[in-house]
């Protein structure tokens, strides 16, 4: 379960919410995208496994949630929609989707069945998580989660470690097929060794990756040695490890039962008593945030920002988690309408700041924006966002729209237009939709019909290109998209 609010716990089922141009920054934002980027998905491995195995190619697996995972978003983006990605990857994988997305229809309930059992098959707990498997859908690396900035260059970079990993595993299977007894288990042994730092720990998957994807090779290993031998005694210890791992964090598992009913509160009521009952540390710091996650779910946010506070407070706490807990004090504050503290609690860590500067002006910038109507203090944080970006970048961009937009609440319209007219210089031919519709918005509202006719024309051809995707995502925003374009529509034909 993760905390950080740029992504969401995979345990968390959400539709996806229509878009309104004039909506939250964030979401408005990260799904700046066109439905003609980015590789070719499938949306079932089965589907997925039949183009590898044509083709010759791996398997790219990726696990996200469009519309309610910022980070997935944001990743999509910033990677697999940009050419760069595309040209690196196109021959090597068949990609396959997993959008956790469902609805109450009965189809939803059994693609989110599915979905689910390929979520606990390849050790997926939370997204962004991409995993690289062969042919026969054996994983041979896994990375999960993204941060806003790290672009394309650090994903291939992995890619390339993990394929060249694979040669080399894939190598000393062959020469294992030639050797018998301890040599035999000493190549299978250096094979699957290679997988260990590209698959994770077992925290990170919540089961020891290496006994759930090479069982065989692990199998193979005890039948080819004997007792007391040093390579078996590892596996046997690796074994034992495992189980005491699991035994300590039954508790954990039992969790999911209340996710899944989204008995928030019941969640809560079990954590309570079992951090009286563990005395294991990793699993009483893993349910204290487990119980700050459910405070927020249930919107007990006084409660969820006492728990924030009392965490911080902790003795021995890492840097990352206490950034984590920083978060989570500002996300209550500002939902308790705390809204002066919320800002000033952001001003104290941006001044300290020696690194991440732009997230946290740019969560700032979304919390005003999220859970006020304070338009004149949001245009000032916006314009500091901006300030701190470099002109041109990705997120000068996001910080110029989301200033244009607090233009725009505050009707001031030109002065809206002008910043999204520089936005367009930087945006890619297919990744203008989102900016074009919030100009249409401003053209509307100042009376300039010939050119808002013109932006309808061009928005409704782009749209078409979402509404023909094999996304499902993709089809959802092209619907989003003609349902706004109707309503503004009709806000031309009057007089």
């Amino acid at each position: 379960m993760q905390l950080v609010p740029e992504s969401s716990v995979m345990h968390r089922s959400s539709s996806f919410a229509n878009f309104v141009v004039a909506a939250v920054l964030i979401a408005f934002v990260a799904n700046r995208a066109s439905a003609s980027d980015g590789p070719a998905w499938s949306t079932t491995i089965e589907e997925g496994q039949r183009k590898a195995k044509a083709d010759n190619k791996d398997l790219f697996l990726l696990f996200t949630g469009h519309g309610w995972c910022i980070a997935c978003d944001v990743q999509e983006r910033e990677v697999f929609r940009t050419e760069e990605f595309v040209a690196a990857t196109k021959e090597d994988f068949a990609f396959v989707e997993f959008d956790h997305n469902f609805g109450e229809s009965k189809e939803d309930k059994q693609r989110a069945k599915v979905h689910k059992e390929i979520e606990v098959k390849y050790l997926s707990r939370s997204v962004p998580t991409v995993v690289l498997a062969d042919q026969t859908g054996v994983p041979f690396a896994i990375r999960t989660g993204y941060e806003a900035g790290e672009g394309v260059g650090e994903i291939l970079t992995f890619i390339a470690s993990a394929q060249a990993a694979r040669m080399r595993r894939d190598a000393f299977y062959e020469a294992a097929e030639s050797s018998n007894g301890l040599e035999k288990a000493t190549l299978l042994d250096q094979a699957i060794g290679l997988m260990q730092p590209l698959l994770g720990t077992i925290d990170e998957r919540q089961d020891d990756p290496i006994l759930v994807f090479y069982a065989d090779q692990v199998k193979q290993i005890f039948q080819l040695t004997p007792d007391g031998n040093p390579l078996r005694v590892k596996y046997e210890q690796r074994l034992e490890f495992r189980d005491r791992w699991k035994s300590s964090r039954d508790v954990l598992a039992e969790l999911d039962k209340f996710s899944g009913k989204r008995d928030y509160s019941g969640a809560i009521e079990f954590i309570d008593g079992a951090l009286h009952a563990s005395q294991n540390e990793d699993v009483r710091w893993q349910l204290e945030i487990a119980r700050q996650v459910y405070l927020e779910w249930s919107e007990r946010f006084d409660e969820a920002l006492k728990n924030s506070r009392r965490l911080l407070q902790m003795p021995s706490i890492s840097h990352e988690n206490r950034e984590k807990l920083l978060d989570r004090e500002a996300y209550n504050l500002f939902r308790l309408h705390h809204f002066d503290e919320g800002l000033s609690r952001y001003d104290e860590r941006i001044a300290g700041a020696q690194k991440k500067l732009i997230r946290l002006h740019r969560m700032k910038a979304s919390a005003i924006s999220n859970h006020t109507d304070r338009t004149g203090e949001s245009i000032a944080v916006f314009l500091a966002y901006r300030h701190a970006t470099v002109h041109g970048t990705k997120e000068w961009l996001d910080a110029t729209i989301g200033l244009a937009h607090q233009f725009q609440k505050d009707e001031r319209h030109e002065e809206s237009l002008r910043l999204l007219d520089a936005c367009l210089k930087f945006e890619e031919s297919d990744n203008k939709v989102w900016t074009l519709l919030c100009m249409l918005e401003s053209h509307l509202a100042l009376g300039h019909k010939e050119k808002s006719r013109q932006l309808l024309t061009d928005i409704s051809q782009i749209s078409s290109g979402f509404s023909a995707s094999e996304r499902e995502s993709d089809r959802r925003n092209g619907n989003a998209i003609d349902e706004r374009l109707a309503l503004l529509t009709r806000d031309l034909s009057k007089d």
